[in-house]
């Protein structure tokens, strides 16, 4: 009986889509020859089409590359590729193929992530690269609340950001670029940073106490395990070798100490995290302030430390629903605030993944959200209640007359000074029985006297007792809080919508009458780029080739069937090298009464320009495939279309050189659009920032007016004290007075 295969350390899964290919090759072509992890891989690919991405990847490493069909044992050095007609799931030893009759993309990155990170847990590494889509982003939250690594290809330099960017700064473990990418996961799997494969790791306690000063939380309490593989990550992020260098580290860069902090932690958020909690708000404590606003036409909310915006935007759903067509009748603002610029930028794009809406019945979110591409967009009418701004709560002044403030699982990260601090804001900004909900872990204790507790288990405080004055800033550095999580991914702008397709077609039109010259004639005619980019293909070369629908603008090397890829790529680079090239192949083709013959198919490749090359334009490569046993008769037919081909071209390349011009005139047009499409985003951002700091400016002015109205007061008692030691003045002189007298 054959040994159970033993589980490896670490386990890689890595989904992409499109643009992936370009990415997985240089990616594993950064990786050593000895990488002691195995390495799964889920690309999108076409059911229809055999892959030959284990060929394409083979040429890029030596580690051994294998095809997943049917279950394999996970090995060291080994890189697994899911087929393009199943689905993957990961055990703790091996992967197999599932059969799936969901509606999702094959095969599934979610998925795999999701099974992989019930098997390895903290020994996880997900990867995101290129791709569209947002597949990946619901099993990167999975792998997050599992303690493993997420990692994603740089939006900002990768061919389809939209993968990564549809999984929240919140769950990124670092944003990295395609070439670093295979040493980081050297870095990590190999343990070369020897924390790991110590007991008792030297410097780690007074390290852990210095973090225990700074951000409040002692963490000399956490599995020793978890906190040694997650201080690594830290270490191979800064290039530190060791704890000596990376405690010097820290001294030099203080902004580490936080970062660190939230390494340690797990933070996933969601719409309507909590259901009870909200459930009670919609029939309780809401439900009254909603009734009060209704008769001053004025509801304000403070959703204090909003992450990625989900807690202000089911606030803001809550309140609609409450409101119902009064919505139009109330002035309502809801201040969702974090101290992350990142996360801020985040939530004002009001675009989430699907596993974001886990916890939303779906009648709310067809009538709050707008479904795109596997994403969903907040609806306006909820988009525009919803201020969002950087703000600290350890430095910045507070929002006055607010009805309602969340500020859930932040006063935990703080230091004792920093959350009376924080409470004594929230005591300033409630009105009179206005609400504060804080996390279940969190207490008003340090500054009761401003609170009456409402639900001792969800944590619902009734702000009353006397009026405060805003706190003065005093906090220090030393005094500040581990706080909301620095994300390491930024957001950027999606690509521009221009494909390739849209610009190959207007620098080779196509009209009727040459399409339906080329489509009738026997001979297959391909054109293709340097980067095998399919210009011009007849119906001819479909069916020698294999190639299934339009195809222009497709990877021809991804799209044909056959000949033999390897072949054929040489006989396109040969040709763009100057030199002619010739091989022949066999097919299965079917003949005019559906039975199956084999043909034999000859190809020749060669620059072709029809005598239209102009300087600095890139030239082609003309593929011509034909029958062999009607090549004889059909060789005439072939020069005639040819030289008819050529002529065609010359006439073409007037409309060619204006249609060029056209284009460059409309990607002007285009670019111009985006950059004020780009201001138009910062002109609102940078609105939002100006109404969070006018409510800082006129909870001041209230304070100030609130001083003035008392210094009169006081006026007012002076005078009339004044007025009383006048008349008792008076009164003494005249009694005086009398006594002389």
């Amino acid at each position: 009986m054959e040994d159970q295969a033993v589980s490896p350390d670490w386990l890689v899964v890595v989904g992409s889509s499109a643009g992936g290919i370009e990415s997985l090759s240089r990616l594993v072509g950064s990786l050593p020859e000895d990488f002691p992890a195995s390495i799964i891989i889920a690309q999108h690919l076409h059911p229809e089409h055999p892959s030959h991405l284990k060929e394409i990847l083979s040429t890029r490493t030596s580690l051994t590359v294998k095809m997943i069909e049917g279950r394999l044992d996970l090995e060291p050095d080994t890189i697994y590729i899911a087929g393009p007609n199943a689905h993957v799931e990961v055990s703790d030893h091996d992967v197999h193929e599932i059969a799936d009759g969901q509606a999702r993309p094959m095969p599934s990155v979610n998925l795999l992530f999701q099974t992989a990170a019930r098997s390895f847990g903290e020994r996880l590494i997900a990867v995101i690269l290129s791709g569209t889509g947002s597949d990946g982003a619901i099993g990167a939250r999975v792998v997050k609340e599992a303690g493993g690594i997420v990692i994603v290809e740089n939006p900002e330099t990768s061919a389809y950001p939209q993968m990564a960017l549809a999984v929240p700064p919140t769950m990124v473990d670092q944003r990295a670029e395609l070439e670093t990418i295979g040493p980081l996961l050297r870095d990590l799997v190999t343990g070369v940073f020897e924390i790991q494969k110590q007991e008792d790791p030297p410097n780690l306690k007074p390290l852990l106490e210095a973090l225990h000063q700074r951000s409040g939380i002692d963490f000399t309490q956490y599995k020793l395990p978890t906190i040694t593989r997650r201080l690594q990550r830290r270490l191979v992020a800064t290039d530190s070798p060791d704890l000596e260098q990376y405690t010097a580290y820290l001294e030099e860069h203080p902004d580490e100490y936080e970062i660190l902090a939230n390494s340690f932690l797990i933070k996933v958020t969601e719409f309507f995290r909590d259901p009870e909690l909200y459930s009670k708000l919609l029939n309780g404590g809401l439900k009254e302030i909603v009734g009060r606003a209704l008769e001053t036409g004025e509801l304000r909310i403070w959703s204090a430390g909003c992450a990625t915006g989900e807690e202000a935007y089911s606030l803001a759903i809550v309140v609609a629903e409450l409101l119902g067509d009064a919505m139009r009748q109330v002035n309502v603002r809801i201040y969702g605030t974090d101290i992350d610029a990142e996360s801020i930028s985040y939530a004002r794009r009001g675009i989430y993944p699907e596993s974001s809406l886990s916890n939303l019945p779906q009648e709310l979110i067809d009538r709050y959200f707008i479904a795109r591409d596997g994403l969903y967009e907040v609806r306006p009418t909820i988009r525009s209640v919803v201020v969002f701004g950087e703000h600290d709560l350890a430095q910045r002044a507070p929002f006055p007359r607010i009805d309602l403030a969340m500020c859930r699982n932040v006063l935990i990260y703080f230091t004792p000074e920093l959350q009376r601090r924080a409470l004594h804001l929230f005591a300033f900004s409630l009105r009179d029985r206005g609400l504060l909900v804080l996390g279940k872990a969190e207490t008003v204790s340090p500054l009761s006297e401003h609170f009456t507790l409402v639900d001792p288990h969800l944590k619902i405080y009734l702000r009353s007792g006397s009026n405060v004055l805003i706190p003065g800033v005093q906090l220090t550095a030393e005094s500040g809080q581990a706080g909301r999580p620095p994300t390491l991914i930024q957001q950027f702008d999606p690509p521009r919508s221009r494909e390739a397709r849209q610009q190959r077609a207007q620098r080779y039109p196509r009209d009727r009458h040459t399409a339906g010259v080329m489509d009738s004639i026997p001979i297959g005619i391909v054109l293709v780029e340097r980067d095998y980019q399919v210009v011009f293909a007849n119906t001819a070369a479909r069916e020698h080739l294999g190639i299934h629908g339009i195809a222009l603008g497709d990877d021809l090397m991804h799209v044909g069937q056959f000949p033999p890829l390897a072949r054929l790529r040489d006989a396109i680079d040969t040709a763009f090298s100057g030199e002619q090239s010739m091989f022949s192949y066999s097919i299965i083709a079917q003949t005019s009464d559906e039975e199956e013959q084999n043909q034999d198919i000859e190809l020749h490749t060669s620059i072709f320009d029809g005598g239209t090359s102009e300087p600095g334009s890139s030239p082609l490569v003309m593929i011509q495939t034909s029958n062999v046993s009607i090549l004889r008769e059909t060789r005439h037919e072939l020069e005639e279309t040819a030289e008819r081909l050529r002529q065609l071209n010359l006439a073409h390349r007037s409309l060619r050189l204006a249609n060029d011009r056209l284009g460059e005139a409309n990607r002007q047009l285009h670019a111009d659009n985006e950059e004020l499409l780009i201001s138009n985003e910062e002109f609102q951002a940078a609105a939002e920032e100006v109404e969070t700091l006018n409510e800082e400016l006129q909870a001041t002015n209230e304070e100030l007016e609130t001083l003035n109205e008392e210094l009169q007061a006081t006026i007012e008692e002076l005078r009339t004290t004044n007025e009383e030691l006048h008349a008792r003045t008076r009164e003494l002189e005249r009694m005086a007075a009398e006594r002389e007298e």
